[in-house]
């Protein structure tokens, strides 16, 4: 390679580097690492969740959106080492997130007993649609009840990222292989910067549809024991990460904040690229504990006339109360009297 080119850098370029420069050895080793660890506690939570959980969808729905920190961090590192899989890495992670918010949608009313329950919950609760990211000082937004109507088209808000988020990867990949894409070009006129404003938008937009659900639920108090606060912000970390990371890397490589440095032989835009990589992995083990930690073994589920909470459940197996404060005797013992 020349010195400072705008070429890519080989992975054969990158062995290089790492032969010669300690301090890319202990970055590349450290991230490896980090992946191994990312993956092995994903493992550990696919073998706990499938003790705990018995429900077959929300284990898979768990599962899905735990995997988004192991998918992440191996994109990455597959990226460190071969800094021209950046495209296709880039693509499937993207994917894979757009992905698991349709399906973070879908838990978020698993969570509070299926569609069915949450529109009846909330069939008598006027729904605030002035809620950030998108609408938050729009107050003259009139209120609604939640209906089925109303919750189809929260969904398609969130089920328009599926679609247009990956569409615009693909878009951009395309017209980066054919060298009509230059993110170095921040121009009205540069494509670069519009595709990068019709992603924000679509994210924007996801968030919304999930957080008019988030907002309006997030205070009743049958719904605490769920810490649905903790793990929503959890996923709105990947969507920053994912987005605003990326988009002010590669700013600050365009402005020169990031330049070229002549000993590694590589550009400031594959400097940029390396460093956002690096930082996606630290940061997906660090988010991938945190999610260990939020999703319990035992994840409550809201049911019809009660949540499954341990006092209802230990409740099931013990003789019931009455709504009048009465004991009810159980099965047995009225089959016994019933004898007598």
């Amino acid at each position: 390679m020349a010195n400072c080119s705008e070429e890519v850098p080989f992975s054969s370029d990158v062995l290089a580097l790492a032969g010669r420069d300690l301090t890319v050895r202990a970055l590349l080793g450290t991230a490896s690492v980090c992946f191994a660890l990312t993956f092995l506690l994903y493992v550990e939570e696919c073998y706990s969740l499938s003790k705990h959980v018995t429900s077959p969808q929300r284990r898979n729905k768990l599962l899905i959106i735990l995997g988004l920190f192991p998918v992440f961090s191996m994109t990455s590192v597959v990226t460190l080492w071969v800094p021209r899989a950046s495209l296709y890495s880039n693509f499937l992670s993207t994917g894979y997130l757009a992905f698991a918010m349709l399906i973070f949608f879908s838990l978020l009313t698993d969570y509070y007993g299926g569609k069915e329950r949450l529109i009846e919950e909330l069939s008598n609760t006027d729904i605030k649609y002035n809620t950030p990211p998108c609408c938050c000082c729009c107050f003259c937004i009139p209120k609604s009840r939640l209906n089925r109507r109303v919750h189809g088209n929260l969904r398609i808000l969130v089920l328009q990222y599926t679609i247009v988020r990956p569409l615009l990867e693909y878009i951009g990949d395309v017209a980066g292989a054919d060298g009509r894409l230059n993110d170095a070009e921040i121009s009205v006129q540069g494509a670069f910067v519009w595709l990068t404003i019709l992603r924000l938008m679509s994210t924007l937009v996801c968030m919304y549809g999930c957080m008019v659900i988030y907002q309006n639920v997030r205070e009743l108090e049958k719904f605490q024991h769920i810490n649905i606060r903790a793990k929503f912000m959890l996923i709105q970390t990947v969507l920053l990460v994912s987005n605003l990371q990326t988009a002010l890397l590669s700013i600050l490589a365009t402005a020169g904040a990031i330049p070229c440095n002549p000993d590694t032989l590589f550009p400031a835009s594959s400097r940029a690229n390396a460093m956002n990589h690096l930082l996606v992995v630290f940061e997906m083990l660090l988010l991938a504990i945190l999610a260990r930690w939020l999703y319990p073994k035992g994840d409550p589920t809201l049911q019809k006339g009660g949540d499954k909470t341990p006092a209802a459940v230990e409740g099931r197996t013990n003789p019931a109360m009455a709504e009048d404060g009465d004991v009810q005797a159980d099965e047995p013992t009225k089959a016994q009297g019933a004898g007598v």
